[in-house]
Formats: structure tokens, sequence, C-alpha cells
């Protein structure tokens, strides 16, 4: 919504950067796919399969496509995190049983599954009975997160503006921000690479000029920055964003010359601090919220930003008491 100022053109890009710093506060552990993954279909199907640990006939055995997708289905169901899908490619007859190939997030994993569609060989599962959830004891309590108290807490969003999990991670941000108002600012930083006078985003030339295009609202528009970034991530896509964009800024009050012009005369400078700041907060992914220099660690809603926000307070504002949703808007991955 606010002013605006001169004229500007665009500059050239494609990739992104970053290194750990500062304490990080532990939270309730959360599953890490990769981990799970490679631990209970890698050590695990080792030992299962070459040690015999699974012993089980072939009698009433099943076709091949039911077992696979019977150990798909328990995958998805049972093993993998929500946000996180298994998908099957293949499936092979192997001496007694079925080799079941599939991929997770891009990469590709085997299992083997019993002739009679019972069992996941992977340490034995048995498809047929449900996994009780882990339980917690009051002992072992799993923390959340709490900054370094403050009397206004700085709080950094480190995103790709094209990267899924940072575009939903600034839509749950929003309403915190609306809700919270002057107690709070909520810096946009962008995770860029570069290079002499050249910018790589992950996702492209048009994430990188659409990375300085924000970066400068944010610094001339500071009020219809938020605004700017819902209509962008509703209304626009990588592809069509070189022209997309204008429309969103008319729309929310914001001068398409002034920040062409800007942005050309600008935009390198501000990925090149960008980068720095990435650089010191060990920010590498999209996202990554920074809250008093401490990299946040707990669930992605705005009900939990903002609880991670109001923990940085020395003493919280009636704002913190606002009710946000805790309804789970963001998987746990990352860009």
């Amino acid at each position: 919504m606010t002013d605006k100022k001169e004229h500007k053109k665009e500059h050239k890009v494609e990739h992104k950067s970053e290194h750990p710093k500062h304490h990080e506060t532990k939270k309730p552990r959360e599953y890490n796919v990769w981990m799970l993954i490679s631990i209970i279909l890698g050590v695990v199907l080792v030992v299962g399969f070459f040690t015999g640990i699974i012993n089980v006939g072939a009698m009433g055995g099943v076709s091949s496509s039911e077992a696979s997708e019977k150990a798909i289905s328990f995958l998805n169901s049972q093993l993998l995190p929500p946000g996180i899908v298994a998908e099957f490619q293949s499936v092979n007859v192997t001496y007694d049983r079925y080799l079941v190939t599939f991929t997770v997030e891009g990469e590709t994993y085997t299992t083997f599954v019993s002739k009679d569609g019972r069992y996941f060989i992977t340490g034995v599962f048995d498809m047929d009975e449900v996994i009780a959830p882990p339980t917690t004891n009051n002992n072992q309590q799993q923390t959340a997160f709490d900054a370094v108290d403050t009397e206004e807490p700085k709080v950094e969003l480190f995103v790709m503006s094209f990267c899924p999990y940072g575009q939903q991670a600034e839509n749950a941000m929003i309403p915190v921000v609306e809700s919270m108002g002057d107690d709070v600012i909520v810096e946009p930083h962008f995770i860029v690479s570069v290079s002499g006078d050249q910018i790589s985003a992950l996702h492209g030339v048009n994430e990188a000029n659409e990375n300085m295009r924000q970066a400068v609202i944010w610094k001339y528009y500071q009020d219809s920055f938020w605004d700017y970034v819902s209509e962008v991530n509703s209304n626009c896509n990588l592809n069509d964003i070189e022209t997309c964009w204008e429309t969103q800024a008319e729309t929310v009050g914001i001068d398409v010359d002034d920040i062409k012009t800007k942005t050309d005369e600008e935009g390198l400078a501000l990925m090149e601090a960008d980068t720095e700041l990435a650089n010191t907060y060990g920010a590498r992914s999209s996202p990554t919220l920074i809250i008093n220099g401490e990299k946040y660690s707990g669930s992605r809603t705005s009900a939990d930003f903002q609880a991670g926000i109001c923990s940085g307070f020395i003493t919280p504002p009636a704002s913190c008491l606002g009710v946000l949703s805790a309804q789970t808007t963001v998987a746990s991955g990352s860009c």
C-alpha cells in the first residue's frame, strides 16, 4: 500500500546458499523421512533378508500387484509422516517373495513383501495390525521452542520465493503478522547464490528475479509487502511470474515501474546482503525462521509461529493472546 520511488528493470540469476550458527533449542522431535527410510529400509532390510528373520511360506499367495498395492498403502498410512508419500514404481518376483520398488521424494527404495501379502519385510511388520503411535512419558516431555528474551524480538524468515515449503510458511506467517500488528516485524530474506553480478536461485532465473523484486518491495513498500506476497502465492506461478507480479503489485497499491527501476538498481546489492546474512545464520534451506538469532524449530502453523515469536518477548504483548489456527499448513520439508 504505501509510497513509491523511481524506476527499474531486472537482473539475471539461478541457485542458493548459506551456513549454521547460534544455539538451537530442541523441539518435539519430528520424523526425518530420510533417517526413517534409510534406517528402516536400509539397515533392517539387509539384516532381515540375509539372516532370514522372516520365514513366511507362499501358501494363500496373492498376486504381485496386490502385494505391491498393500505395501505402498502400508508405507503411506503407517510408516511415513503426513505429507510424505511413497509412489509405486515396479514389482518383481524373487525367490519366495516380491521385490517392490518405490520412490519417496525422488529417492528410490526397495523392500520385500511375502508371497502371502502379509509381511512387509524390513524387520517384521505385520500389515494386518495397526502400529501403535510412539508413547511419551512424563519424564521425557519434549520441550517447545523458546527464544532468548528481548524487549522486541527480531524475526527473520528466509525463503526462496517459489519454494512450495517457503510459500506455505509465508502463508502461515501472514495471519501472525496481521494479528500482532506493530508488536512484531517479520523481516523477509531470500536464499540465493551470488557470484560477481550473477544471481542464481534454486528454481531458476524467474525465481531469482522475484526474490529481488520482493526484497525491493520490502525495502520501499513494507506496509504492502505481506499483502503482495499473499497475492503472488495465490495467483502466480514460476512460469508466469514475470508478468503476473505486476497485476498483484497494482492490486495492493505498489508502483510497478518504481519496482522495476529499483530492482535493476538495487536488486544485486540486496541479494548480496541477504546471502551474507543467510551464511551468518546457516540458513541454507527454505523456509528457515530465525527468532532473536536462534533457528526456530517448531511446527509451521500460524499458532506455532506466533508462540515461537512470543517466546522471545521479555513481556509478551496482548497480541500474543490472540488465538490463531493450529491446523498444519506446511509439511516438514524444505528446498
